[in-house]
């Protein structure tokens, strides 16, 4: 099954379900008012803005332990579209819970905590479905964006796992990328000398960004810049490895699966 885009775990995303949910939450219940919800929380005594302002701070509290836990777990796996919305389904029912606990105990007792759970839960559903949906729109929009935005003059902008900008360099003077686990090292050219950058990236991540600029993966951990590749050979071991065309620079193995699509390219 497909995984999340990497952008889905950064941080400036996280933040954003973090105040764009409980933000949403709060601004819907005090600005749109809807009986139900007014009235249930109001408990016949006056303290619907107070009791409001709680339930806020538990989800707020939740999404945040939540979001913070995604962020430091983004370096061991990366979710599929199916374990995400399983994460995001917690979420909501973590926060029910929490929440029905406040409520029971305001009420005294006078409803079983399972059946205000429920509500909970469905009020949570309800309020909450359009926020998840925008940001997680957004999120897919500006991915979408970056990937089809002009080429600024031939600048491939590089940018870490937290869309921070680190490197910006002509997409004629890289000579490939190399994946290195949570990494990925860029090797290019800067008045003649060869040059190297590690960012904190993925190979995925990147991997849009690399193919509109021309790159062309040519084994599972390559990218490659076919207009600095002088030839494909074999090496003493029978390997094939395209020989660059800039002195000193190392060969880069080619895998036989994507061997015929880069000759075609030379």
């Amino acid at each position: 099954m497909t995984k999340i885009s990497d952008r889905f775990l950064s941080f400036r995303v996280q933040m954003a379900y973090l105040f764009g949910l409980s933000g949403f939450f709060i601004g819907f219940v005090f600005l749109y008012r809807p009986v139900q919800i007014v009235e249930f929380f109001d408990m016949g005594r006056g303290i619907m803005a107070f009791n409001t302002t709680m339930l806020f701070c538990i989800l707020f509290g939740v999404l945040l332990i939540s979001r913070l836990l995604l962020y430091v777990l983004r370096r061991l796996f990366v979710p599929t579209w199916l374990a995400y919305s399983l994460w995001i389904f917690g979420e909501v029912l973590v926060a029910s819970l929490f929440m029905a606990l406040y409520v029971t105990l305001m009420y005294h007792g006078e409803y079983p905590y399972f059946d205000v759970v429920g509500l909970c839960l469905f009020i949570n559903l309800i309020v909450l479905s359009l926020p998840y949906v925008i940001i997680s729109l957004s999120v897919v929009a500006s991915e979408a964006n970056d990937v089809n935005e002009p080429s600024e003059g031939g600048l491939i902008r590089f940018h870490d796992n937290t869309q921070k900008l680190k490197l910006v360099v002509a997409a004629d003077a890289v000579m490939y990328v190399k994946a290195e686990e949570n990494y990925v090292r860029i090797k290019y050219l800067e008045n003649g000398m060869i040059k190297d950058y590690v960012l904190r990236n993925t190979m995925k991540s990147l991997e849009p960004t690399l193919q509109k600029y021309g790159m062309v993966r040519c084994q599972r951990s390559f990218f490659v810049n076919p207009k600095h590749v002088k030839v494909l050979r074999k090496d003493k071991l029978g390997v094939v490895v395209a020989e660059l065309n800039v002195s000193g620079a190392d060969t880069i193995p080619i895998s036989p699966k994507y061997y015929d699509a880069l000759e075609r390219m030379l």
